[in-house]
């Protein structure tokens, strides 16, 4: 009986990874931006957007320049919650090259100057990268914030989840 089944094709999307002079002239076009290190952090590691979303303070240490990864941002009922990645090779560590350091930096600044703005609409989850009152950041926003960005600078579209795959390359 199986075998009068239809078997349903699954599409993969088309892997767009950025190429060298891409990923050089992306960073330096977005360096004003209020994303440029996530981006940044984002094609030197390749963590996935929810690990990237998740990070908190704690899973970095820059003086070693090792980062971990431990848990992901997940969303249900529009809710968004820290939780463990789905699988134990997802928890990992990382060793962090000079420009991710000098971005991680540069977002302690700039968290520390979104916590003062903000003052008691803050919400402290340690998030590295926390929306303007230290919430996670909706995954869809930043999505369409960077693909906003590549059009902005007449770049080739392409999903966040290309830039994991950037650093593959």
């Amino acid at each position: 009986m199986a075998s009068l089944a239809d078997p349903r094709t699954v599409r993969r999307q088309k892997i767009t990874p950025l190429e060298a002079d891409e990923v050089k002239r992306f960073l330096q076009l977005t360096e004003k931006d209020r994303m440029h290190n996530l981006f940044v952090v984002a094609v030197h590691t390749g963590l996935r957007q929810g690990e990237l979303l998740a990070l908190t303070w704690e899973n970095i240490d820059l003086e070693e320049g090792i980062l971990h990864v431990t848990y992901t941002v997940t969303e249900v009922d529009g809710k968004r919650t820290r939780t463990a990645p789905r699988t134990e090779q997802s928890e990992r560590a990382l060793k962090l090259s000079g420009p991710v350091v000098a971005a991680l930096r540069g977002q302690r600044v700039k968290v520390t100057e979104l916590e003062q703005t903000a003052t008691d609409r803050w919400q402290d989850h340690n998030l590295v990268f926390p929306s303007a009152v230290g919430t996670f950041l909706k995954s869809s926003n930043v999505t369409h914030h960077f693909q906003q960005q590549l059009e902005l600078y007449g770049l080739r579209k392409m999903r966040f989840h290309d830039l994991r795959h950037t650093a593959g390359t």
